[in-house]
This record gives structure tokens, C-alpha cells and sequence, in this order.
């Protein structure tokens, strides 16, 4: 038989007993300190009362001792978006609608993603910790197009949703996903009125003919 390894495992409850491989057998609790293990990787399941049984996965090389460090007690995770009704999702699974909350979770490092029409996508890493719950606010900015405007009468005045952008051609970029309100106004000429609307990957372009 070839030279074998151990394993010192650790955890944030003592007294938690320890198995391997999923053989049933407590090889000892926490701290406890496993030998005689056959290099390779290995499953570690950690269970205390009242809590959520951990396993983890570890290296053993022949020779050497390696340590694993479990947490037991479960972290919450609270996350809230600017965007209304947006989508969270933890890890790739639907949490809800913000704000989003979640209890029992694991430990340690996840990835949060909120969605929501009108509004570009946001994806971070956050990290919990045992017994804490983690607030995490997201900052999600509006989809965005461009607004053009010509007439057929040079130097006609131009606003938009209420705001005058000076003589056309207007060009407006960035404006905000949604319908809008072009009004066109020239000495001697009707008011020219229309709507338009931005939509994914949809600008918005007016040309007006006043009369």
C-alpha cells in the first residue's frame, strides 16, 4: 500500500460529527483529525443538530495533511434593485421580485443577477457570511436610444417632452427607453405634434412636414 494522507477538519460548531465518502461511518467530530485516507479527492459531510448538514469536496496528496475549514451556521442574503419589479437570481435560480430575500444559504461566494424590462442587466459577486445576512443594493441603468429630428423648414424650434433642444436637425442620444413628445413649432407654420418610441435595439427618428 502506498503512502496515505490526512485530513484536519475544522468547523464553525464543535463537537459536529464527521463522515467520508458517504460511507456512514463518523470518523470523528469536530476538530477532528482523520488519517490513513488514500490520496485522491475525497467527500467530507459535516452534521450538527438543528443546523444543515455541509459536504465539501478535498484533496489529499500521500504524505500530507490537509485542512478543511466547514461553516454550519447558514447566511441570509437581502437584495434590492432601483429597477421596478426586477428579476433577481442567486447562483442562476429566480429568488423573486426586488427586494428579494433569501435565508439558509451557503456560505461564501454567489452570483447575483437582476433583470428588468427597459433596463440593462446587472451581474455581481457577493460574498455571505455564517449567521449574517448580507443587504446588497444594485444600481441598474436605464436601455437608451436615439432621438432624431428634421423638418422640411430650416430652423424650425424643436422640443422634446417638454424640453426645447434648440433648431433642427436634433440629435439626442442616450434619451430613455419609452414614448416621447416631439413638438416642432416655425413663424408662419402649424405646430407639428407627434409621438415616438425607443424600444430594444429601436431608435427614433421624425420627419416632420409643416404646413
Amino acid at each position: 500500500m502506498g503512502a496515505r494522507g490526512a485530513l484536519l477538519v475544522a468547523a464553525d460548531v464543535s463537537g459536529a460529527e464527521v463522515r467520508v465518502d458517504g460511507d456512514g461511518q463518523v470518523r470523528g467530530t469536530t476538530p477532528a483529525f482523520i488519517e490513513n485516507l488514500a490520496p485522491g479527492t475525497h467527500s467530507i459531510e459535516v452534521r450538527a443538530p438543528n443546523l444543515p448538514p455541509r459536504t465539501e469536496t478535498v484533496h489529499i496528496s500521500a504524505g500530507q495533511r490537509a485542512v478543511l475549514d466547514i461553516r454550519l451556521h447558514p447566511a441570509a442574503l437581502r437584495v434590492l434593485a432601483n429597477a421596478p419589479g426586477a428579476r433577481i437570481r442567486v447562483d442562476g435560480e429566480l429568488f423573486g421580485p426586488s427586494p428579494a430575500t433569501k435565508n439558509n444559504i451557503t456560505p461564501g461566494a454567489h452570483i447575483v443577477e437582476a433583470t428588468a424590462d427597459g433596463y440593462l442587466p446587472v451581474i455581481r459577486t457577493v460574498t455571505t457570511e455564517p449567521g449574517t445576512q448580507r443587504v446588497v443594493s444594485l444600481e441598474m441603468r436605464p436601455l437608451s436610444g436615439r432621438i432624431v429630428v428634421r423638418s422640411n423648414i430650416m430652423g424650425a424650434l424643436v422640443m422634446i417632452d417638454g424640453e426645447a433642444h434648440g433648431e433642427e436637425p436634433i440629435v439626442v442620444e442616450n434619451a430613455p427607453m419609452g414614448g416621447h413628445t416631439i413638438i416642432i413649432t416655425a413663424a408662419s407654420y402649424e405646430d407639428f405634434r407627434t409621438t415616438c418610441e425607443i424600444r430594444a435595439g429601436q431608435n427614433c427618428a421624425v420627419d416632420a412636414r409643416l404646413v
